[in-house]
C-alpha cells in the first residue's frame, strides 16, 4: 500500500500526479489551515490513528520536509514502512549545507530515516548524493507541465519582460531589477512584468523606486498569464538555485524564450537551444536579455520551435509513468 503525506496547505499539482500516478492515498497529519511551526505538535496528536489505519509494509511518500518529520515518528513505532522522500524543497542544497550544532543533529534524526529518494534533476541529485548514503543510483524523474494549458505564439506584441512565480530572495529578483535598469537604458518602452506573490515583495517595490525604473509591473497571483506572454519577449528564471521550477518550460510553450541561471534544473532539459547566464552578474543577464529582445523573429521562432518540442516531452502521462516505474523498482 502507498500513502501520499500531504503536510502542507496545498501540494503543488505534479506531487499530486505523482501521488495518483503510484495509486498512493492521501493523509494529511494535520489541518491544512494550520502555521508550519505547530504541524508537529499536531502530527503527535494523530499520530496513533495513523499507526493503526497504516498497512502493514507500506510506503509513505513524503514531499519535502514537511512530509519526512510526521513519517519519521511513525518509523520509529513501525519498522515495517518505507518512506519515500521525493525531492521537492531546498533542503539539500540551501539549507542542510550550512547547518550546524543541534540544528544538524536535528536534521539528521529524520534525513537517517529516509530508504528511497527520487529527485527532480540531476543538479539535485549531486547534492542529495553528498547528504545520505543510499545502495542505488538514485531515480531522477522531471515535474511535468500541462502542454495543453499553453498557447505557442512568437509573434509578440511588444518586447516586454516576464517574471512568473514566488517573490523570495532565492529568485534572485534583485539582480533581475538591476538588469532591467540596464534593458531600460537601450529599450524605453520595454515592460517588466512580475506576476505572483511572496515575502520580498515590498523590498522589490522599495528597490524599483531606489533604482528609479518605470514599467515595472507587480500583479499579484494570476491563473492566466496570456495577457503577459503574449507580448513578453523575454521569460526569466536565473534563480540563485532552481533544480526544477517548472516556468522555463512553461515560458516555452507559451512562446516566450527562457533566460536560466546556470544552477537550473530546465536547462538540463532545454540543453543547448536554451540562453543560460551567469545568475550573480546581473549585468550578464542585462546582455542576454539585450541579445534576446535583438533577436530576429524568424530567429527566435526557430528558437523556439525546436524548445517547444523538447517541453512537450514533459507531459504529465510521460513523466507520471517514469515516476511510477522508479518508484516501484526502488521499492520491491
Amino acid at each position: 500500500m502507498n500513502y501520499f503525506i500531504q503536510n502542507i496547505p496545498k501540494s503543488h499539482f505534479v506531487h499530486q500526479g505523482f501521488a495518483q500516478a503510484i495509486k498512493a492515498t492521501i493523509i494529511k497529519p494535520s489541518p491544512s489551515w494550520m502555521p508550519f511551526i505547530l504541524i508537529p505538535f499536531f502530527c503527535m496528536i494523530t499520530l496513533p490513528y495513523y499507526y493503526v489505519k497504516i498497512s502493514k509494509g507500506s510506503n509513505l511518500l513524503c514531499e519535502g520536509f514537511a512530509g519526512l518529520y510526521f513519517a519519521r515518528i511513525l518509523k520509529v513505532l513501525r519498522k515495517d514502512i518505507q518512506i519515500v522522500y521525493h525531492d521537492a524543497d531546498a533542503l539539500f542544497h540551501m539549507t542542510y549545507p550550512n547547518l550546524r550544532g543541534v540544528k544538524k543533529w536535528y536534521f539528521d534524526f529524520f534525513l537517517g530515516s529516509i530508504d528511497n529518494v527520487i529527485s527532480d534533476s540531476e543538479i539535485s541529485k549531486n547534492f542529495i548524493q553528498k547528504s545520505l548514503s543510499l545502495p542505488y543510483d538514485i531515480p531522477v524523474v522531471y515535474p511535468f507541465v500541462d502542454t495543453e494549458r499553453y498557447h505557442f505564439n512568437t509573434k509578440k506584441e511588444a518586447k516586454d519582460i516576464l517574471y512568473i512565480g514566488r517573490l523570495s530572495p532565492e529568485k534572485n529578483l534583485l539582480n533581475l531589477l538591476r538588469a532591467f535598469q540596464l534593458v531600460q537604458s537601450e529599450f524605453k518602452n520595454t515592460n517588466l512584468w512580475i506576476v505572483g506573490d511572496g515575502p520580498q515583495k515590498d523590498q522589490l517595490k522599495n528597490e524599483v523606486q531606489i533604482l528609479n525604473l518605470n514599467n515595472v509591473h507587480f500583479e499579484g497571483w494570476k491563473t492566466d498569464f496570456s495577457k503577459y506572454t503574449s507580448r513578453s519577449i523575454v521569460g526569466y528564471n536565473v534563480s540563485v538555485f532552481e533544480p526544477f521550477g517548472c516556468s522555463g518550460l512553461e515560458y516555452v510553450l507559451s512562446g516566450v524564450a527562457p533566460l536560466l541561471g546556470m544552477r537550473n534544473g530546465n536547462a538540463e532539459v532545454l540543453k543547448t537551444d536554451v540562453v543560460v547566464t551567469d545568475q550573480d552578474d546581473y549585468k550578464a543577464i542585462a546582455d542576454s536579455m539585450i541579445n534576446m529582445i535583438n533577436m530576429s523573429e524568424d530567429h527566435r521562432s526557430l528558437l523556439l520551435d525546436n524548445l517547444r518540442q523538447k517541453a512537450m516531452m514533459y507531459n504529465k502521462k510521460n513523466q507520471c509513468d517514469k515516476f511510477k516505474e522508479s518508484f516501484e523498482r526502488i521499492t520491491k
